[in-house]
């Protein structure tokens, strides 16, 4: 993703991505202050669930270990946190607000150097939190990606997997201005997931349910489109348009009101070589003390980004005179 360069912000020294292939740190200075929180955090019949990070689901049987509480006076005053994926796609919602508030640029410039949209799901967001502003960014790996669960001592983490989305037209190709985006998760990965963690009489479960999408076309002033269900793949085969596709049930499309190149595929002044967006399966979560009944943990997003271009179409009318 090659957006153009701005002057960065004079900041406390760079930050240096790790083990991704991008050096992908900024100093952005904008006044975002984002703070991790649980999405839920419960307590019941000798367990703890709470959700934290991005999509990961932490069951604890008490009476194992607990971490100590520090004094309110001890809280470090810059530290690094990590974004969940709804603050993710809140950042890249900004980033492309750009042209309303341009100290965003180096956010822009932070988006568009991960080459490969896929990163993101095996990495997390990193800010540098000082004193209730994130000034900084960074991209660092996940550890122990893609396992849906894992059991430690009394202990269980149930992952949520990252997206996998199905687009048409797909990601390399250039897409009209305004035609209709096609998103769909093939029903595969539109699976629930279950985990459960055992110890002598008290057994905790967890489980998550794909119930829609979210997404957002990176272009300014955009809206967010919201969709039951996992979205429907267009169909060259049928008879049926793309326009009567895009508004059959159960159908989740995307469209991009800006292009970011002309006809020919000439640059557009002022535009990104391509739009930044992100496209997000929402997962609905619950657990429970067996046979007690089920909690929530709310609604926890899985976040990718999607890198589109977008192209001005030239027509053209061809009058013939009529015969003398």
């Amino acid at each position: 993703m090659n957006r153009a360069r701005r002057p960065a912000l004079r900041r406390p020294p760079p930050l240096r991505a790790a083990g991704v292939g991008v050096a992908f740190a900024l100093s952005v200075g904008v006044g975002l202050a984002l703070q991790p929180e649980p999405v839920s955090a419960e307590e019941a019949g000798g367990a703890t669930s709470r959700v934290v990070g991005r999509g990961d689901i932490v069951t604890t049987l008490l009476g194992w270990h607990r971490p100590a509480r520090g004094r309110s006076g001890d809280a470090t005053a810059c530290r690094w946190i990590t974004f969940d994926d709804a603050q993710t796609e809140f950042l890249v919602a900004l980033a492309a607000a750009e042209s309303v508030r341009p100290e965003l640029g180096p956010l822009v410039d932070l988006l568009g150097a991960i080459e490969d949209p896929d990163a993101l799901a095996h990495a997390d967001v990193q800010g540098w939190y000082c004193n209730g502003t994130t000034l900084s960014f960074q991209l660092v790996p996940r550890a122990a990606d893609g396992d849906v669960a894992t059991n430690l001592a009394r202990r269980m983490i149930t992952r949520l997997p990252p997206p996998q989305i199905v687009l048409s037209p797909p990601e390399a190709s250039a897409v009209p201005v305004s035609q209709p985006v096609f998103i769909s998760v093939p029903a595969t990965a539109w699976q629930p997931i279950t985990a459960e963690l055992t110890d002598g009489a008290i057994v905790a479960e967890v489980r998550a349910t794909p119930v829609g999408l979210r997404a957002f076309p990176g272009v300014p002033d955009a809206e967010v489109v919201t969709c039951d269900g996992p979205g429907r793949p267009f169909e060259p085969e049928s008879p049926a348009s793309v326009e009567t596709q895009a508004r059959a049930p159960g159908a989740c499309t995307l469209r991009h009101g800006a292009a970011t190149q002309g006809p020919g595929g000439r640059q557009l002044p002022g535009r990104p070589d391509a739009w930044i967006g992100t496209v997000t399966v929402l997962w609905n979560a619950e657990w429970r003390v067996a046979p007690g009944p089920w909690r929530s943990l709310g609604t926890i997003p899985r976040t990718r980004l999607v890198e589109r271009v977008v192209a001005e179409l030239s027509t053209s009318i061809e009058v013939t005179a009529p015969p003398s």
